[in-house]
């Protein structure tokens, strides 16, 4: 595996385990659609969360700036696709999780924005 790949699963590993600990639920993992993919999908209190993982080493910036205006699309038309194939959601939200991973103890700090809109 890629070391993007396996940076990319590390640090999506780690931010579930965070919204597990947060009380969510996990319903799945890498939704893939022919638009895009959607990282997490977890649920707590009847909402739907639409979660995109953004991993990094720790103390780069580079999280923040790789969710781009095109990434942002594809998220939002993922979420369009699995929204239509599941018509009776009725409370949703998309969130991003960026993950600083120290790489060298496998581990990392998980920095949630909550409730992001897309443009």
């Amino acid at each position: 595996m890629a070391q993007h790949n396996d940076l990319g699963k590390l640090g999506e590993d780690i931010a579930c385990k965070y919204l597990e600990k947060e009380g969510y639920e996990i319903w799945g993992r890498n939704i893939d659609y022919k638009v895009s993919e959607i990282d997490i999908i977890a649920i707590k209190d009847k909402v739907l969360h639409f979660i995109e993982v953004k991993s990094g080493k720790s103390g780069s910036f580079y999280t923040r700036e790789n969710m781009t205006g095109w990434k942002k699309h594809k998220l939002k038309r993922a979420i369009e696709v699995h929204l239509l194939k599941h018509k009776n959601i009725k409370s949703w939200q998309i969130d991003v999780a960026f993950v600083h991973i120290d790489l060298i103890k496998r581990v990392g700090r998980v920095e949630m924005l909550w409730n992001q809109i897309l443009e």
